[in-house]
């Protein structure tokens, strides 16, 4: 699979982007070592900002940084289509 969006690496070496979503803005994480995360909000995780799935919920770490963040994206595009299904969105 290959990555279908813009990351960009943040000062600590994470890297990430966003999506919109019917329930708002999502954020997408990974790191070098292969966890990701995707989060409700902004690039810039604030606390109290919930994860919504990744590799601290059990979800399978990836082998490296291209294999997280290609985790990550078919993660959030399911988050997407679930809310998208939710919110009855065509």
């Amino acid at each position: 699979m290959s990555r279908l969006l813009n990351w960009s690496m943040t000062p600590t070496g994470r890297w990430a982007t966003t999506m919109n979503s019917h329930g708002g803005h999502i954020a997408l994480h990974a790191w070098p070592e292969g966890t990701w995360a995707v989060t409700r909000g902004q690039v810039t995780p604030k606390a109290g900002d919930p994860f919504l799935i990744g590799t601290r919920q059990g979800e399978p770490q990836g082998r490296d940084l291209e294999h997280a963040m290609e985790l990550c994206e078919a993660a959030a595009l399911e988050v997407v289509e679930g809310e998208r299904i939710k919110h009855g969105k065509a």
